[in-house]
């Protein structure tokens, strides 16, 4: 799959590309809601993790871009707030993951978005 990784911190993003990298995905990351938007409108991506809490154009707003601009394919919240999860399923998120991740969630996650042939 191709994996569009959007995390402001420098040090997350790496793991999580590195992690996702050594599931076998194909994977680009952006820094900013601003990059994560000119990245999508680039490139097709088949999932996007999306920080929820980042400076000047937020995960939320972030969504409401990508799917105002015809992105329909599934977005992973992601954020080490667990008050968000109820609100990010009420925005239109397709599924919430908590940092700090480990190897083995985001393994579960990928393969719940693999369909099987």
């Amino acid at each position: 799959m191709n994996i569009l990784l959007v995390d402001d911190n420098d040090i997350l993003r790496s793991l999580g590309k590195e992690t996702l990298s050594l599931l076998g995905q194909k994977v680009d990351t952006a820094s900013s809601g601003e990059q994560a938007l000119q990245k999508s409108n680039e490139k097709r991506y088949d999932l996007i993790f999306l920080d929820i809490n980042m400076p000047i154009l937020d995960g939320y707003q972030t969504l409401m871009s990508l799917r105002e601009n015809g992105f329909f394919k599934p977005i992973v919240a992601v954020s080490a707030d667990p008050l968000e999860k109820s609100k990010c399923k009420k925005m239109g998120f397709n599924s919430f993951l908590d940092k700090p991740y480990g190897f083995n969630q985001m393994k579960a996650f990928i393969n719940s978005f693999i369909l099987p042939c």
